[in-house]
């Protein structure tokens, strides 16, 4: 943004083709607000600020949310609490901020409430309020824009169920309201909207090849990112999706489970026990995906999901994800649970109790009734604090030598940037995107139309192929299909063919180093070694 660059599409990743941001998790609105942070420490201060204040500030929403369906402001602030720290949150801080920053699923509801329930404020302002909360939300996680209107539609059906007449009454006056946040989020995603599905590099079909699906026993079995968590536990639970700890966040625990289901049963005429008890069954029936998965095994049992599985769209949801909105729900039910409680309790407080038993009694039940709710909450404490990776970037990133590439030029690294190697991107950013970087760690549109995160440009790929794989100590042929290793004269080859300005490796990465810097040694000549780099600057030649 700083230097002018589309937030949607670049080319200074993935050069020549670029890359489509719109279908990656660039976050423009959080490189907004961080705006000033970058300019004065840099993208990692940034990035580190957004990771912590995502717990705070989402548990707040919630907790604004809540606080008009409880007259005790605790109640709302342990709603908000399961809500802004709930695993699905631990699970998603291990590195996806496009996920953590949640506030906006309980602002909407909040809104969806002005509108269609309580009826506060005029229609035409609170749609439009509604409108930028939802724009928001698209320009940090489009598939969370996505999910939060799949589950608004899926709370406004359950409310038609619950209360046909009132609904339809209140619909005509909210109509107004409901029309000016559709056109004002069309406006204000249209662009980005229309980049991500029908713009340059977009790519067709899921993101990402295992379709993750919240396991059946996941709500009830723990995983490692919980304190309190048997190792037996954990061994099972590490077998839900695939095995990949971030997207296993769907944990509440049976204590909060039992408290949760006591509570509707008890209290189930309420309109908003009702709502919220179906909104928290129906998110975490979606969360199982299309079929059934019980103990990491895939059972074939078909769910209400596969029903839409094959319509456009359905089949791009991560399905496990939906657990945050199960999250939303179950903290919604438990502020109301800790709401009634403590209006009892006042209740029994406020008779005259005049024997000391009575008293005993009294004061006992508040004991039990706190424990209780205690423990339900102890067991989703999360492991903390999670693992920290330090991040090095090279002096040469931030020094005045980085200066010596043309602004806009084109820079080849060793490592090569992919998945398993993304440091180079953070020298670029370190370097205030001074340079157009060949490879990247980004999803692209692949040779099938498909989402693919191959790196390598579209000819002369043995020369990335073969830094991967010194990088990597493995043959050439597992990147690049019977592929051999680069020999000089190709290396010489591919400079020119993609104009490259500079060539930079960094000495003693990854399991082969040595033969990368003699390969472009032997093509390029003797390096410059500047700010913890092997430089070689081309452009002049």
């Amino acid at each position: 943004m700083l230097h002018g660059h589309n937030p949607w599409l670049t080319t200074y990743l993935h050069y020549p083709q670029g890359v489509n941001l719109a279908e990656n998790t660039s976050m423009p609105l959080l490189g907004l607000l961080g705006l000033p942070v970058t300019w004065a420490f840099g993208p990692i201060v940034t990035f580190n600020l957004f990771m912590w204040l995502a717990y705070p500030v989402s548990a707040l929403a919630c907790f604004v949310l809540l606080r008009r369906w409880v007259r005790w402001p605790v109640a709302a602030f342990v709603g908000g609490l399961l809500y802004g720290f709930s695993p699905f949150m631990v699970a998603q801080g291990l590195g996806h901020l496009n996920l953590l920053v949640v506030p906006f699923p309980p602002l909407v509801l909040l809104l969806l409430d002005d509108l269609l329930v309580r009826r506060r404020g005029r229609p035409l302002a609170r749609g439009l309020l509604l409108g930028v909360v939802l724009a928001a939300e698209f320009l940090v996680s489009p598939e969370l824009f996505a999910s939060t209107i799949l589950m608004a539609l899926v709370g406004l059906l359950l409310l038609v169920l619950v209360r046909l007449r009132q609904v339809r009454d209140r619909l005509r006056r909210a109509w107004p309201g409901l029309l000016a946040c559709g056109l004002l989020t069309g406006v204000l995603i249209v662009y980005p909207a229309w980049v991500e599905f029908a713009g340059p590099h977009a790519f067709h079909g899921p993101p990402q090849q295992l379709v993750f699906t919240a396991d059946l026993l996941g709500t009830v079995v723990p995983t490692k990112l919980q304190l309190l968590a048997p190792a037996a536990l954990t061994r099972l639970s590490a077998r839900f999706a695939g095995g990949d700890p971030s997207e296993v966040g769907s944990y509440l625990g049976l204590p909060l489970l039992f408290v949760l289901a006591g509570f509707v049963l008890t209290h189930w005429r309420r309109g908003e026990v009702r709502l919220a008890a179906a909104l928290f069954v129906a998110a975490t029936v979606v969360s199982w995906g299309p079929h059934l998965e019980v103990a990491g095994h895939a059972t074939g049992i078909p769910l209400p999901v596969d029903l839409v599985f094959h319509l456009p769209l359905f089949q791009d949801f991560v399905y496990d994800r939906f657990a945050l909105y199960a999250d939303l729900a179950a903290a919604w039910l438990l502020a109301l649970a800790v709401d009634q409680a403590h209006s009892w309790w006042r209740t029994r407080r406020s008779r005259r109790l005049d024997s000391k038993v009575s008293r005993r009694r009294r004061w006992g039940s508040g004991a039990l009734l706190l424990a209780g709710f205690g423990a339900c909450l102890v067991l989703l404490v999360p492991a903390w604090p999670n693992p920290i990776y330090p991040v090095t970037v090279p002096p040469y990133a931030t020094s005045s030598a980085v200066r010596q590439i043309p602004r806009g030029g084109v820079v080849l690294t060793y490592p090569y940037p992919s998945d398993l190697s993304p440091q180079p991107m953070l020298w670029q950013a370190a370097a205030g995107m001074r340079y157009r970087l060949m490879g990247a760690y980004a999803l692209t549109r692949g040779q099938n139309g498909q989402a693919s995160l191959n790196p390598l440009p579209p000819t002369q790929r043995a020369v990335p192929a073969t830094l991967l794989a010194d990088a990597l100590g493995q043959p050439v042929s597992q990147f690049l299909a019977g592929g051999q290793p680069a020999t000089p004269s190709a290396v010489r080859r591919f400079v020119r063919t993609y104009h490259v300005d500079a060539v930079l490796l960094q000495v003693g990465f990854g399991q082969n180093s040595g033969a990368a810097q003699a390969l472009l040694t032997a093509a390029l000549g003797r390096p410059r070694t500047e700010g913890g780099l092997e430089v070689w600057i081309l452009s002049g030649r």
